[in-house]
């Protein structure tokens, strides 16, 4: 086995991997979030920041080996004159992997510390000193609350294109 072949490896097996997670996070995890409508927000919120944080562990490793796997193939493919087109296909992969990057700092990253910052104050409000349970947050709020998860959850299911779109090309080099 050429250490081509154990790029292709990596990169399809981490894209999947990545792909996989990114779903579940919208599919699985925003759906459990919105699945209790009386569910109070300081709840929500709560369980929010636990899968942003693990969601952040877990998905930008696998694309970041992904990437630098294919770019590894790109370059291998076109110093040892496999052929442009495999290069340009391996090449494409990376920056098609790497390009979530863009699109999460864009779009995502915006609705995400908006999430985290209520989170935040909401943990601040109810360690107050006196220890008095925090006043109900008005329906309005909650229900912005709510919208905002959608969109997240509606943000990661576009991101997970970008890992499948870099399988897939990966594949489509065998």
């Amino acid at each position: 086995m050429a250490i081509s072949d154990v790029l292709l490896f990596i990169s399809i097996l981490a894209s999947a991997i990545h792909t996989g997670s990114q779903f579940s996070l919208s599919f699985v995890s925003g759906a459990a979030l919105l699945a209790s409508p009386s569910a109070d927000e300081a709840t929500v919120l709560t369980q929010f920041k636990v899968i942003f944080r693990r969601g952040f562990c877990l998905c930008p490793p696998f694309a970041a080996i992904a990437t630098l796997a294919n770019l590894g193939n790109a370059f291998i493919s076109w110093r040892f004159n496999d052929g442009a087109s495999l290069a340009l296909r391996f090449l494409l992969a990376g920056v098609c992997t790497a390009s979530l990057i863009p699109f999460t700092l864009l779009f995502v990253v915006r609705i995400e510390s908006l999430l985290l910052e209520k989170a935040a104050e909401m943990a601040m409000a109810t360690q107050r000193v006196d220890r008095k349970p925090v006043e109900e947050k008005t329906s309005s709020s909650a229900a912005q609350t709510r919208d905002s998860i959608r969109e997240w959850a509606r943000l990661n299911y576009i991101r997970t294109l970008f890992p499948l779109v870099g399988a897939l090309l990966s594949y489509s080099a065998c």
